[in-house]
């Protein structure tokens, strides 16, 4: 009976947190609040990452949501960058958009489980015997995809291309761990890994080798080592990907260069350019919502459905493209912007409850939840960077792509024991 009431007395305050928070939304009309509201955002995302500080899927995912939204906050909201990118800090849009990250951070912390798990990180391996002939497949196709889903720059210190097939490597990476529990098959596909993550940083990118090098933590690392003993890796990653995002291919990793990619991370206050670069897209996303009318954002919600199934080959099916035509920018896109633009505050809910589903199956034990999800949620959590900050198609494309190459894979192995048998 206790436990019935303090469940439901949890939902209430969670309610009513939720209830104050659209009510300060809602008020929040003047620039010269926004302040105010860009610190409480930051205030609950330091609440929830402390929260869930012990389950490494979780803190992964919230972690990197705090640290985008503490950039895009110091360089929107308090002066620590002045660029292009940060042009619309004294414009309306700019309320509206700090608003929305503040309702969304509120709505995030309310539906975590009032229990997380300590160290719950949910196991890739499956009970039953996986073919050795699937590993060596897995292991093919991604060596093609090595050689055949990277352009190399055509000039020196250029950025290398990934193609989408290169993109989506971590799907075949992630089955590939599913298939190699023996410590010699973790070794060859983690050498592979890291070939993609030298290949990538090498020519200057940093979105694909990060979220690779987060899917070998979660599989290799992450029931090794707590978040305490994890900080300072996590500081030298941040100097490492943020002189290649300033230098690019250039980028030596001599002494010299380390000390003033440091210098530069302290003059603007450790905030990364690449969070309130999709901010500035995002709030150009307010903007086009207040002149193309409720008939074009359903047309552009409707598109985006049909890309989650059929592909690119939809026209104006990235949100991203379509307001470019409007205003400059670098493409991406805050989540709950790109949500709202879509459906207002029920695209927000809308989000907030799915993610709401893999948040629960990330504090469950691995007995609870079934292999594939447990591999789901090891995707999720690593392709943060991706959802978050450039467009939701990982949330939703990227678990179907999954979903069908688990399934092909499973089919085969069936297959293959049965050829065998």
């Amino acid at each position: 009976m206790t436990n019935t009431i303090s469940t439901r007395d949890s939902y209430l305050i969670k309610g009513f947190i939720i209830l104050i928070s659209f009510i300060i939304m809602y008020f929040n009309t003047q620039i010269t609040y926004s302040k105010y509201v860009a610190i409480m955002t930051i205030i609950f995302n330091m609440i929830t990452v402390f929260k869930v500080r012990k389950n490494w899927l979780l803190l992964i995912i919230f972690g990197f949501i705090f640290y985008s939204n503490i950039s895009i906050v110091l360089a929107n909201y308090f002066g620590y960058a002045n660029n292009i990118f940060t042009s619309f800090s004294n414009d309306m849009s700019s309320v509206l958009g700090i608003n929305l990250l503040f309702f969304t951070s509120v709505c995030l912390y309310c539906v975590l489980p009032n229990h997380i798990i300590k160290n719950n990180t949910l196991s890739i391996y499956s009970t039953s015997k996986k073919s050795d002939l699937i590993f060596l497949l897995i292991i093919i196709v991604l060596i093609f995809i090595f050689f055949n889903g990277f352009t190399k720059p055509s000039i020196a210190g250029g950025r290398g291309a990934t193609s989408t097939l290169y993109e989506y490597s971590i799907v075949f990476f992630i089955i590939g761990y599913a298939y190699g529990e023996e410590k010699y098959k973790k070794i060859i596909i983690s050498l592979i890994l890291f070939l993609y993550v030298i290949q990538d940083m090498i020519y200057g990118g940093r979105g694909s080798a990060l979220q690779l090098i987060l899917i070998f933590f979660i599989v290799i690392c992450s029931n090794k080592i707590d978040y305490k003993k994890a900080i300072p890796i996590i500081f030298i990653g941040m100097i490492i990907f943020t002189g290649i995002g300033n230098y690019r291919a250039s980028f030596d990793f001599s002494i010299n260069q380390i000390c003033k990619v440091f210098n530069s991370l302290l003059e603007t206050g450790f905030v990364n350019d690449t969070s309130y670069s999709a901010y500035y897209t995002s709030l150009t996303f307010l903007k086009v919502k207040e002149f193309v009318g409720v008939q074009t954002q359903l047309y552009l919600l409707f598109q985006f459905i049909l890309y989650i199934f059929l592909g690119s080959k939809i026209v104006d099916s990235n949100l991203a493209v379509y307001t470019r035509q409007y205003y400059v920018h670098y493409y991406g896109g805050v989540l709950p912007l790109y949500m709202y633009f879509y459906l207002g505050i029920l695209g927000i809910m809308f989000i907030v409850l799915y993610l709401k589903f893999w948040i629960k199956k990330m504090n469950e034990s691995s007995k609870k939840v079934s292999h594939l999800q447990r591999c789901l949620c090891i995707y999720i959590s690593a392709c943060v960077p991706r959802w978050y900050l450039y467009s939701p198609s990982s949330l939703f494309r990227g678990v179907l792509i999954f979903i069908f190459v688990y399934k092909m894979v499973e089919l085969l192995d069936m297959i293959l024991k049965k050829n065998i048998q």
